[in-house]
């Protein structure tokens, strides 16, 4: 498992909750618990007889171990054998960067803060450390340090979608659409599924809030309305307007989206958002340019 680092976008225009982790509870003050296992399952009682002896596994049995616990929802237990890792000898950065990890999956953002810190510390040139600490200032709405990590992160390794897309997410929130739509653009060039994955770059975190999520999905219409992606632009466009933002004026006003102004589908996107959503379910059934447009309903 190679997670190394935060990509919060994946599923900032979709409805659906983040996973909740098996052994995460709060206490009533809101703080985080420690000491809360789930040890009393068959799941547990399987995963445990495999699990390597922390006083005698190399650094790396016991590192993937951890990677497994994650996965398999036993932050605590990953914790732990992270840490079981790193008195064997692990690499500090990258396993203080993992425990970073799971301590923000647990919303403790304090913690792990200070965990991406002292990673970032420890080996300076750590690309996703950077990213990760972006991203806890990201959720901090410190917009402005959040854009100096993400860029530390970038000219470490210029080749992430994951930190050009946290990078607009950023400028977005800062309300610089100039910077967002490039950094969108360089992201979908290095990934062209970058926002069409599925909680595939760590966590998919709800950072950007209902009344600026029907810009950010319009805003990622206009990217692949100018790559040529029309289906994708078009998807992301119902997003937009099912999150209440005026489509109708909003393309009808934008140079991007002039040459779609006599598409049949956008038409039906425009008066009906319903219909279009079930029209591409069934392509058949979306109208060629050649069809009549279906009347307007009566109000």
């Amino acid at each position: 498992m190679r997670v190394h680092s935060v990509s919060f976008l994946m599923m900032l225009c979709l409805t659906a909750p983040c996973a909740v982790t098996a052994q995460r509870a709060s206490n009533p003050d809101g703080r985080v618990a420690t000491d809360v296992r789930m040890h009393e399952t068959e799941e547990w009682h399987q995963i445990s007889l495999h699990l390597p002896d922390p006083k005698l596994a190399p650094h790396e049995k016991l590192e993937v171990a951890g990677d497994i616990l994650r996965a398999r929802r036993y932050p605590l237990d990953a914790m732990d054998y992270y840490r079981y890792a790193l008195e064997r000898g692990g690499d500090k950065a990258r396993l203080t960067n993992k425990i970073g990890l799971i301590q923000l999956e647990m919303n403790d953002n304090r913690s792990a803060r200070q965990s991406f810190v002292l990673s970032t510390k420890i080996n300076k040139k750590y690309a996703e450390a950077w990213n990760n600490l972006g991203t806890v200032d990201y959720l901090e709405q410190h917009f402005g340090n959040s854009i100096g990590e993400y860029k530390k992160a970038i000219k470490l390794d210029k080749k992430s979608a994951v930190f050009h897309a946290n990078l607009a997410a950023s400028y977005f929130s800062q309300k610089d659409m100039e910077s967002a739509q490039k950094e969108f653009q360089i992201a979908l060039t290095l990934d062209p599924q970058m926002y069409e994955h599925r909680a595939s770059g760590g966590i998919a975190t709800h950072v950007i809030s209902a009344n600026d999520r029907a810009r950010f999905c319009f805003e990622l219409a206009r990217v692949y309305a100018r790559s040529g992606e029309t289906q994708t632009m078009y998807r992301y466009l119902a997003k937009a307007a099912e999150g209440g933002m005026d489509v109708s004026n909003a393309v009808k006003d934008d140079a991007v989206f002039r040459k779609y102004l006599k598409d049949p589908q956008l038409a039906l996107l425009i008066r009906d958002t319903r219909a279009f959503l079930m029209a591409i379910e069934s392509p058949a059934s979306v109208p060629t340019p050649a069809s009549a447009i279906p009347p307007q309903p009566a109000h």
